[in-house]
């Protein structure tokens, strides 16, 4: 067995914990049947699930490492020939086994009153809807607590609820995703039509979204267990979160067909809306990103000379992830402006949305990335990430309204088809002038020169 895994279900785990949580439950289960029948049992089960398991749950992988960190025994633990895949799967399911164990016995009900109401297919769609959102949960407030020791950020009981809630709001997109699916709301549930279109095809919702959430948890898992690779002092490459990145364009791009502006009387070319999908979806992991990771100067520095000198294949193991997910924009951004080009103006019924548009986008885009990483880069800035996004919020808002009456708004939104090639000018200097800021906020950077030996690891600097 795991060590890992063994060593938390013996301190998450004792006869006299299993005996108060059976009897517990079982008392809850018995008054709600009693009272009010099958219906309030289900219900009973169900809330209870989502206390034990999500909630609770969350709280205990968001604690996995934490928890070592504060009692100082994570040192001695990454120095143990556990690999990274042992070290994540035990802490996951390790330090959430008592919390499962409830689960079991809520579980257990809820497949009973599923099958009795709708046959075994409902019981079996329950069961893994109800092991997966708790799974998600879980997984996404362990991710946040890794990326959070990655950034070596302090670990207080608030910083611990707050990895907690990213947890929660993960399942709460799980929870409210299937009541959409499971109520037909947006389908035609009333007659029997539950079907949604993907990539042109029609596919059945509820099993559609059992098998997303499976893949998305899977993502979720993969994604901790790269942190904890970090962890165990291990170097990734980009290659996974590469095709992480092309999964998401890929899979929200196929979301809404073409065929349904058609009814509407609007001439869409087929590739039009999955590739602003596309470019959606890679702009807000570019975001998340860059918001997410450390700024590491050195490696910038590093990056920099690197490219200078021409050493391009010692570029890739070392990009971070909102620039694998920038240049996934960039890419799509500009595939988009050569269809818009060489197609009608009036695309998606939006007379503003024109290539010159999505070149302005593409600006501000580059010079949001700049201002993140400035305010992330300031001397002494500990959380730069939290004034960054007030100035996102202030340029985006409150700015615009403010200087409205001066025709100022155009510098904060240069998107209007009738700038023509004034609004990329206008949202590519601004980008200029922030990656300058940046560059002059930054220090000195390396500029290229001699070739660099790609062998000799990073060292933080020493003053």
């Amino acid at each position: 067995m795991n060590p890992e895994f063994q060593r938390n279900i013996w301190l998450e785990y004792s006869n006299r914990r299993a005996i108060f949580m059976t009897i517990s439950l079982g008392l809850i289960f018995l008054l709600g049947n009693s009272t009010f029948g099958t219906f309030a049992l289900r219900t009973s089960a169900e809330y209870a699930f989502y206390l034990i398991v999500v909630i609770w749950g969350a709280r205990n992988a968001a604690q996995a490492v934490i928890g070592e960190i504060r009692d100082r025994t994570w040192d001695g633990q990454r120095l143990s020939s556990l690999s990274p895949f042992a070290m994540t799967w035990g802490k996951l399911l390790g330090s959430t086994s008592f919390a499962w164990f409830g689960g079991a016995l809520c579980l257990a009900v809820l497949s009973w009153t599923a099958y009795v109401d709708g046959g075994a297919g409902a019981a079996v769609a329950d069961l893994c809807y109800f092991l997966m959102i708790g799974l998600m949960a879980q997984s996404v407030a362990l991710f946040a607590s890794l990326l959070a020791v990655r950034r070596r950020q302090t670990h207080s009981r608030l910083d611990v609820f707050f990895y907690q809630a990213a947890g929660l709001i993960a399942a709460w997109g799980v929870w409210w995703a299937w009541q959409v699916v499971s109520s037909g709301e947006y389908f035609d549930a009333a007659n029997g039509v539950d079907e949604m279109r993907w990539w042109g095809m029609s596919v059945d919702a509820p099993l559609f979204y059992l098998f997303s959430l499976m893949i998305f948890l899977l993502w979720a898992f993969v994604g901790c267990l790269r942190l904890m690779r970090l962890e165990l002092s291990m170097q990734n490459t980009p290659v996974i979160w590469s095709a992480f990145v092309v999964f998401m364009a890929f899979y929200f791009a196929g979301q809404e067909g073409p065929e349904e502006l058609a009814e509407f009387g609007l001439e869409v070319p087929a590739v039009v809306l999955p590739l602003l999908l596309a470019c959606f979806t890679t702009a807000g992991l570019s975001y998340i990103a860059v918001l997410a990771e450390p700024k590491d100067l050195v490696l910038y520095r590093w990056l920099a000379k690197s490219l200078g000198a021409g050493q391009f294949h010692a570029l890739g193991p070392r990009l971070q992830a909102w620039m694998v997910a920038y240049f996934a924009t960039l890419a799509l951004g500009v595939l988009l402006t050569f269809v818009l080009a060489t197609n009608p103006p009036a695309l998606l019924g939006y007379e503003f949305f024109h290539a010159s548009s999505v070149l302005s986008a593409l600006g501000l885009l580059t010079r949001d990335m700049a201002i993140i990483l400035c305010f992330s880069l300031l001397p002494g800035a500990k959380r730069g990430e939290i004034p960054a996004i007030v100035a996102l919020v202030i340029l985006y808002t409150i700015a615009p309204q403010l200087l409205s009456a001066t025709g100022a708004t155009i510098l904060f939104y240069p998107l209007s088809s009738d700038l023509g090639l004034v609004g990329p000018l206008i949202a590519w200097g601004e980008a200029a002038l922030m990656w300058f800021i940046l560059y002059r906020v930054a220090g000195k950077t390396i500029l290229p020169g001699k070739a660099l030996d790609i062998s000799v690891n990073i060292q933080p600097e020493r003053k």
